[in-house]
């Protein structure tokens, strides 16, 4: 018998993932290949939630990621791994040098999750990446264009995987998720950063309180900008209208007690969370960036509006509010869309194809 084909998987995951315990599991069913998981940080959550997927899940534990090198040496010898898919330029330039120092002839997936490399050293980082690997992944055709911009010296390695996700299989049973209760509630998921547009998404919103009394606005997640945001609101005195819900897990739950889903970003190098909408069937508004502007169809599985235009989003908003039936009829196309082309399954088997092709 031949021995089984070893693929490592070397990431930087400091929270439980979205996708990665269901990507794992479909690898599994559908492959006689053996995975491994070398984590730089250490997140138990994490390794708990892959531990039964996977043949083997490590964590580094050097705290200082230059220190790390010799670490990293060790379980490429120890694994001898037939492939190594390394997510993002951190990841990837680590497992670069230690793949060059240990004299690995694993074949290396620097899989790219970012928009603009920018800075010095990060741009150092990505360069050796791009230099060591057989293929660069990107998460969208949108960012595989950008990274040949970037990098036109490596553009016969780029490609592009879509991101997939199961919504069902992020439901904690027995766990009901109570909201502040409003008639009409839209969401706005994801992380607090500048480029996620939620002080975009309040102005909208003070436009639509004008109109309809009966209406919340709701932010899950976590982020930088958080304390900022919570100002604005408390300063509008909109605390009674705008919500903070931290980090949810039952995100299934959680959409499926929504009116609507949006998704004012600025920047958006693929856009999981209008996936995560349409996964359950409520209508998707989207800045048109990015990879949003390929997993939605305008007007047909959701809807694209110019980014930063605070009237066109009250506009689309106050629209689809009134006219239900077109809501969700555009909603269960976008639900279509999502079987379709955006679940687990089907990037886990895209992940097999570009596996087989090296």
């Amino acid at each position: 018998m031949h021995a089984p084909v070893k693929i490592l998987y070397f990431i930087e995951q400091n929270d439980t993932s979205r996708y990665y315990a269901k990507l794992f599991e479909h690898l599994k069913k559908l492959s006689t290949f053996q995975f491994h998981v070398l984590n730089l940080t250490i997140c138990p959550d994490f390794d708990l939630a892959i531990k039964n997927k996977v043949a083997s899940c490590q964590s580094i534990m050097t705290k200082k990621y230059y220190f790390s090198i010799f670490e990293i040496i060790r379980h490429i010898r120890r694994l001898r791994p037939d492939i190594i898919h390394a997510h993002e330029f951190i990841p990837a330039f680590y497992m670069s040098l230690a793949m060059i120092l240990s004299f690995s002839s694993a074949k290396l997936i620097y899989h790219r999750h970012h928009n603009h490399t920018r800075g010095f050293r990060n741009i150092l980082f990505d360069w050796l990446a791009g230099l060591k690997a057989i293929r660069i992944v990107t998460v969208s055709k949108n960012m595989a264009e950008l990274a040949t911009m970037e990098q036109p010296q490596f553009k016969n390695k780029i490609t592009y995987i879509y991101n997939g996700i199961d919504l069902a299989h992020q439901t904690i049973k027995n766990n009901e998720l109570a909201l502040p209760e409003k008639k009409i509630k839209i969401l706005l998921l994801g992380r607090f950063r500048d480029v996620k547009g939620h002080s975009l998404a309040i102005d909208a919103f003070i436009k639509l309180k004008e109109k309809y009394n009966d209406i919340g606005l709701y932010f899950a997640g976590t982020g930088s900008t958080e304390t900022e945001i919570k100002k604005k609101v408390a300063d509008l005195d909109l605390t009674n209208d705008i919500f903070f819900l931290g980090h949810v897990y039952n995100i299934a739950d959680l959409i499926d007690k929504m009116t609507m889903c949006i998704v004012p970003s600025k920047i958006e190098s693929f856009g999981l969370v209008a996936i995560e909408g349409m996964a359950g069937k409520k209508l998707v508004i989207a800045s048109k960036v990015g990879g949003l502007k390929e997993i939605i169809q305008h007007g047909d599985t959701g809807i694209l509006i110019p980014s930063g235009d605070i009237d066109k989003l009250y506009q689309m908003m106050d629209y689809y509010i009134e006219n239900k039936n077109e809501r969700e009829q555009i909603a269960e196309r976008g639900y279509n869309r999502y079987l379709n082309n955006y679940t687990s399954e089907v990037m886990a088997k895209s992940y097999l194809e570009l596996y087989n092709s090296i």
